[in-house]
């Protein structure tokens, strides 16, 4: 009577080709969750960003004097006010968003003594709406709308003194 000993050469082909075939189940599996976990950590990242950018127009906007004298550029995609002894100013360059301060010439189009600063990178377009109160000579609200990466962000603030 003969004892069999370990496996024979066909056992041994069968058990490493099922475990290659589960490994490659398995690697896929976690290489697809991965790459999707990945995916969505960037746009989680870009939205909060994003939403920063948002909040810190909304903090600005919400200190902006109301009279529309004090606004010194009004345009769809550039805007400049009068805060005490200081313009302020937002604008979209090179997909970016830009907060300035410093004095807007609004004859030469120019700031001097400007602090400039990128608030939010990725930007596809950018767009500034403005609501004036029946009278003609305030302004009530701003809503600002970003877009970035197929996905938007509208905000709409109204100024400090006219809520």
């Amino acid at each position: 009577m003969r004892h069999k000993q370990g496996f024979s050469l066909i056992e041994a082909i069968c058990y490493v080709a099922l475990s290659a075939i589960l490994s490659s189940l398995l690697f896929r599996f976690v290489a697809k969750n991965h790459i999707d976990l990945t995916g969505n950590n960037k746009q989680c990242q870009l939205f909060i960003v994003a939403n920063n950018a948002c909040d810190s127009f909304a903090r600005d906007i919400f200190q902006a004097p109301a009279n529309i004298k004090k606004w010194k550029e009004m345009k769809d995609n550039f805007l400049v006010w009068r805060a005490k002894d200081v313009d302020i100013g937002f604008y979209m360059k090179d997909k970016k968003l830009i907060r300035v301060s410093g004095n807007y010439n609004i004859s030469t189009n120019k700031w001097s003594k400007a602090s400039r600063s990128c608030i939010f990178g990725s930007l596809d377009a950018l767009r500034f709406e403005y609501k004036i109160n029946p009278a003609g000579d305030c302004i009530t609200s701003v809503e600002i709308c970003i877009n970035y990466e197929k996905e938007s962000i509208v905000r709409n603030v109204f100024l400090k003194n006219e809520v």
